[in-house]
């Protein structure tokens, strides 16, 4: 998604949500800050990941049904919290997406044995960027959701499992396989609202349509 077409997605959620592009800003200057010395990748390192196909996943309850209806065909990308679900189920994805939240210490730990790690920073997870973007010595990718810059990237996406979506499409993967999205059901960590997390589903569907008109989207 270029950058043109993911602004009034934005800022229609700054608008919803009440979020400020300010604070998106700062935590996107605070991630470059504090990556300098990090082990940044190029658009390049990704593409060479990328198969034609992708499996995206997802952290909703329904993960192990899909995964025995769909399979995980081509590139395994893990969406956030899902991470914590597909160790359960021995799964090592290739790409990690993340914006911090969950087990941190599990999402690190992937990334330092060679798993990609995109991390995102927004105006809400400055303290986790302050706190734990550091742990990640393995190869990573930073993003942000305003304007990038630096080292930064802006492919589009809000939540971990449309970002993710959208850097596939954005990199014109042919086929997308979604497997452990539940739009209609939220799956809640402690201390988040059902009502937020069932307004950011309706965005994240709403996003991933819309990336159906540059790859073929399996829901």
């Amino acid at each position: 998604m270029r950058q043109s077409e993911w602004e009034p997605f934005y800022q229609g959620i700054l608008n919803e949500f009440g979020y400020l592009r300010s604070e998106d800003e700062t935590c996107g200057r605070l991630m470059e800050s504090l990556t300098v010395n990090s082990n940044l990748v190029d658009e390049d390192y990704l593409t060479g990941i990328l198969n034609e196909d992708v499996t995206v996943l997802g952290d909703g309850g329904c993960i192990g049904r899909d995964i025995d209806r769909k399979g995980i065909p081509g590139t395994i990308v893990c969406a956030g919290a899902s991470v914590e679900r597909l160790q359960g189920l021995g799964i090592v994805p290739d790409i990690l997406v993340t914006d911090l939240d969950g087990d941190v210490g599990l999402q690190a730990e992937l990334n330092n044995s060679g798993v990609l790690a995109i991390v995102h920073a927004h105006g809400d997870n400055m303290h986790l960027v302050q706190s734990d973007i550091q742990r990640f010595k393995g190869p990573i990718m930073t993003t942000m959701q305003s304007s990038p810059h630096g080292n930064l990237h802006n492919f589009g996406g809000f939540t971990d499992g449309d970002r993710a979506v959208c850097i596939c499409s954005h990199f014109n993967v042919k086929r997308i396989n979604l497997v452990g999205f539940d739009f209609n059901n939220a799956t809640l960590r402690e201390g988040k609202d059902v009502e937020t997390k069932i307004r950011k589903l309706a965005w994240a569907r709403k996003i991933i349509t819309y990336c159906k008109r540059y790859s073929d989207i399996c829901f």
